[in-house]
């Protein structure tokens, strides 16, 4: 370029260069000392090598090109291309040329896309900082390891999410303890001071940090990809998706957190809202059933609310529970009934429970894992059973089919078959093979739900055993043990009034 400046007589050349930035930007620091320098009318021509190297955004090209240049009185020229506006019919395919250019970025920007989250798919790390908690192997960047300097931190925050603490609580609490911030901890300087992150801030947590966290798969050893994509190459606008409309790939490095953990925590975050509190004087009962209690007939989860009457010493005996449905819409306007239940029914009946199904578990596991089981009924059992037989004489058919096939080759092969028959029966040798191999694979798969369905009973019975000496609930507890409980409405059976309670717990459902 300085060889064309001095054979053409442009006097006082200036090099603007901007490496390691896209093209598809004119967000660039050397570029915008250039139209600085236009705009004070110190710039009398811009020579490039040709249209590509001012930009690849067909329209932003066009417009200082066709605009801002001529009317700045600043002549351009495009050596490789052959432009040059003072000689305005050189420029006539310039929209092509500009055309092509970003159609060649917007090529290249796809291509870069798809191999990113090819690798991301893949289970490796492609992005920059690593989340909080890890760090990039050292060996292997593409590799994320946990940082034991800050993996106590993101166990703590799922261990109070666990214990039915909220967001703000949490918040709160790493505020209270002095905890460096994400940002604080792996943020590059530059992005501490656009964020204004500084001695006095680095320990203010706020609630997206803490949600971000809590919401990762990756604390999981899962690697997500297309969390925030890039609007289009020519902004640096990012869109934003939920965890849930992402690509995961599972299992790909170390978990802070066990997947029971994360999985229990997801739950409570999607259905339980913050733990409500009545405004009474003296003692107040938390809701421990927040997001727990379900209406039996339209699923609504069930309100703790203040029961219309003088207030009683033991707090809990303020509250009541009734359909959420029905206390937002009214009678006559919800499609559904009161369902109301008194807190302490509620608390006595489920507590009786987990104790008497914890007591079983210690008096004696295995009696309790079979009585479990037992409750599959016996057609189901028989199922298994007549499975069971089926894939054995299946499997036994295929060996006799092999056979079967070697002998009609060996006919075939000394003209005891006629070719026609030996095609006839390969067929149908064939067809019977694929049928049975369906079969069996069908058949195993329902046995192997049955082996998942004693895995659960076995770990339900391990997860209930500690609570047999419980006197009271908590919330961490119910969390742990209870997927929800369904209320039905109270009905009169046999003169008295009744009101079915059901209980679900995590693995195994309903055992009543």
């Amino acid at each position: 370029m300085e060889d064309y400046c001095f054979i053409n007589g442009f006097s006082n050349p200036v090099h603007y260069t901007d490496d390691g930035f896209s093209g598809a930007s004119f967000h660039r620091p050397a570029w915008a000392q250039l139209m600085a320098g236009v705009e004070s009318g110190k710039v009398g021509a811009i020579i490039v090598k040709d249209m590509s190297r001012v930009g690849r955004n067909y329209l932003e090209v066009g417009q200082l090109t066709e605009v801002i240049l001529p009317r700045k009185g600043v002549r351009f020229i495009a050596v490789a291309n052959g432009m040059d506006s003072d000689h305005p019919e050189t420029g006539e395919f310039a929209p092509i040329l500009n055309l092509v250019n970003e159609l060649y970025a917007a090529d290249i920007s796809k291509k870069i896309k798809s191999a990113k989250m090819a690798r991301s798919q893949s289970g490796l790390y492609v992005g920059g900082i690593p989340p909080y908690g890890y760090k990039k192997d050292p060996d292997n960047h593409n590799q994320l390891v946990i940082d034991e300097d800050y993996a106590p931190v993101v166990r703590q925050i799922f261990q109070w999410a666990a214990e039915g603490r909220g967001i703000p609580t949490i918040r709160n609490l790493l505020r209270e303890r002095k905890v460096l911030r994400p940002m604080a901890v792996s943020g590059s300087a530059a992005m501490k001071e656009h964020y204004g992150v500084n001695e006095d801030n680095c320990h203010e947590w706020s609630n997206n940090s803490v949600r971000q966290i809590l919401r990762n798969p990756v604390y999981a050893g899962h690697m997500v990809a297309g969390r925030r994509p890039v609007v289009s190459m020519k902004t640096k606008a990012r869109d934003y998706h939920q965890y849930g409309e992402c690509i995961v790939a599972y299992n790909t490095h170390e978990g802070i957190v066990n997947q029971e953990q994360f999985d229990l925590v997801q739950r409570l975050i999607t259905s339980r809202g913050k733990a409500r509190h009545i405004d009474y004087k003296g003692p107040e009962f938390p809701n421990l059933f927040t997001g727990l209690v379900k209406c039996a007939d339209c699923g609504c989860a069930m309100a703790m609310t203040k029961a219309h009457r003088p207030l009683r010493d033991n707090p809990i005996d303020r509250y009541i529970y009734m359909c959420g449905t029905y206390k937002r819409e009214g009678k006559g306007l919800s499609g559904c009934s009161q369902h109301k239940m008194e807190a302490h029914d509620l608390y006595d009946i489920v507590l009786e429970d987990i104790q008497r199904h914890a007591k079983q578990a210690v008096l004696d596991d295995e009696a309790f894992l079979s009585s479990l089981m037992d409750k599959m009924d016996s057609d189901r059992q028989e199922e298994q059973r007549q499975l069971a037989v089926n894939t054995r004489k299946a499997k036994q058919r295929l060996e006799e089919l092999d056979q079967l096939y070697e002998r009609l080759y060996e006919d075939r092969a000394n003209g005891q078959i006629s070719e026609r028959n030996f095609t006839r029966l390969s067929a149908k040798y064939e067809q019977e093979q694929a049928e049975l191999e369906q079969q069996i694979r069908d058949s195993e798969q329902v046995m192997r739900n049955a082996q998942a369905e004693y895995q659960n009973a076995r770990q339900f019975v391990d997860t209930i055993r500690p609570y047999a000496e419980i006197r009271e609930l908590d919330a961490p507890m119910l969390n742990t043990l209870i997927d929800h409980i369904t209320v039905a409405e109270p009905e009169v059976v046999n003169g008295e009034l009744e009101q079915k309670v059901t209980i679900y717990y995590n693995f195994i459902g309903s055992i009543q």
